[in-house]
């Protein structure tokens, strides 16, 4: 991963996994037709230095949006379940990537579900729970400063 973050980003594999992000958001969107695989956003692509593997990080927004429904075994399942898709349609994304990507060899794709959008939705919701806990708290109780302001003008 490190060597990931200290590529540089006019290099060879960087652009690469930049048009594959690009390609792939397309073939997703409009050419998958598996009932399985949702409303798919491609989060990041990471080729490696040899143009060899592409590993693809997705996210699903309709699963984002039931997450409050589903259970934590559920969702586990349903991303499984998009994986799988992916894999079984693996044949005909790599046929498309290889036809609108001009590479030698096309890289093995690798799928991975994403759960970066959901875990920030989980630290945002957090964060603004304790906003709103903090702005209560400052109503009910003077701050430390006006704790000192009323004992000085009380002497």
């Amino acid at each position: 991963m490190n060597d990931f973050l200290n590529r540089n980003p006019s290099s060879r594999p960087f652009k690469v996994a930049d048009q594959i992000k690009k390609e792939l958001a397309q073939i997703f969107q409009f050419e998958l037709k598996d009932p399985r695989v949702g409303m798919l956003t491609v989060t990041d692509v990471r080729v490696t230095n040899d143009l060899s593997v592409a590993d693809v990080y997705f996210s699903d927004l309709m699963l984002m949006t039931k997450e409050s429904v589903l259970s934590e075994q559920e969702l586990s399942d349903k991303q499984r379940e998009i994986e799988k898709a992916l894999s079984h349609a693996n044949p005909f994304i790599r046929r498309e990537i290889a036809k609108r990507v001009k590479l030698r060899v096309t890289p093995e794709l690798r799928y991975h579900y994403d759960d970066l959008p959901r875990e920030a939705e989980k630290i945002k919701a957090a964060l603004s729970k304790a906003k709103a806990k903090d702005a209560t708290d400052e109503g009910a109780a003077p701050s430390p400063e006006e704790s000192q302001d009323h004992s000085s003008t009380e002497s």
